[in-house]
């Protein structure tokens, strides 16, 4: 409800955002299209899939024209819309250069899209300042990341196998992490900074099963009569314990944010987060004694929750005695209902 002599920008108008949405989803239906066209795309000239490229070619081009006459014409459909459907355009043009130029076994197709999102992403977002550019220069820097990550495995062997996951694991958190930390000073903290963490528990919550099957892996020794692997007893992993305790520090990390923010996304990636890392820690960390290292964690959890919950009861407990609280706003667990 406006004041008399307030006026309300007509984008900023609830009802006015059902035809952004029907737009957004339009728009991601045509990116899904051009994703799976640029897949069937052929590297090899011989089978080069015409109607693949054309077809990404078309959505890709269909994608940036509608952000540029959204963001020219459009002014009741604005709402952040031009950068989000230039944001799709834009990975769209990767989908297109990686499909179409990307030769097999050769890196530099990735490294040139990578780039490409990174610096086409500034540029759109010091234009229409959507944080929807961010997001697809953060995808350009995985790319990097990613094809970086893979160079430097190319001649790995398979003993460091668990010790090359956890590191790659740590970089790509990392990132996540940088890349939240880095934009929070943004006024779209809160996109950067959920995409960002999100990222960082999901690449240590893959990377513990990764290595747990790496681990099963390298203890199969032999195969009995019947072609069956044969393992042996696989014991603690402590790279799976390092990644188990980075993994559950970046959830608190998460929850703490949650706690100074006020913003639910970040408890539910926090507690998400912690639920996945110990289901696949327990795991990895000594597959022949899942239970024993899962029962372990509750017990810790349980431990935290009695202690962070103690004061409020203590306090709690002597107000029902007749002892008044110090102040009403310290009662964590809040009135009886």
């Amino acid at each position: 409800m406006t004041t008399q002599g307030e006026t309300t920008p007509p984008y900023a108008r609830p009802a006015s955002r059902l035809p952004v949405a029907v737009s957004v989803l339009g728009g991601s239906l045509v990116l899904a299209a051009v994703l799976v066209a640029g897949s069937l795309v052929s590297n090899r000239p011989r089978d080069f899939n015409v109607s693949g490229f054309l077809v990404a070619l078309v959505g890709t081009l269909l994608l940036l024209a509608a952000a540029a006459v959204v963001g020219l014409l459009g002014r009741g459909l604005r709402f952040g819309l031009p950068a989000v459907l230039g944001a799709f355009g834009l990975v769209g043009v990767a989908i297109v250069e990686l499909s179409s130029l990307s030769p097999r076994h050769d890196s530099w197709p990735v490294y040139l899209a990578g780039v490409f999102l990174v610096a086409a992403g500034a540029l759109g977002w010091w234009l229409l300042r959507g944080s929807a550019m961010l997001l697809v220069a953060g995808l350009g820097g995985l790319l990097l990341l990613g094809q970086v990550s893979s160079d430097a495995l190319d001649g790995a062997s398979p003993q460091d196998g668990q010790g090359a996951v956890l590191s790659v694991a740590l970089a790509f958190a990392a990132f996540g992490v940088a890349f939240a930390a880095g934009l929070w000073w943004l006024p779209s903290r809160h996109v950067t900074g959920l995409a960002g963490t999100a990222f960082a528990l999901l690449a240590m919550v893959i990377g513990q099963y990764v290595m747990l099957v790496v681990g099963i892996s390298n203890a199969v020794s032999s195969f009995d009569q019947d072609g069956k692997p044969v393992r042996e007893g696989v014991g603690v992993s402590w790279y799976a314990v390092t990644g188990l305790v980075i993994g559950l520090i970046l959830c608190a990390a998460a929850l703490a944010l949650w706690a100074l923010t006020g913003h639910l996304g970040y408890a539910a990636l926090g507690s998400t987060g912690a639920v996945a890392m110990t289901v696949a820690g327990a795991a990895a960390v000594e597959p022949d004694a899942t239970l024993r290292w899962a029962t372990g964690i509750g017990v810790l959890g349980a431990l935290a929750m009695a202690v962070a919950v103690a004061p409020a009861l203590r306090q709690r407990l002597g107000h029902l005695g007749g002892r008044q609280p110090e102040r009403a706003g310290d009662d964590l667990i809040g009135p009886g209902r």
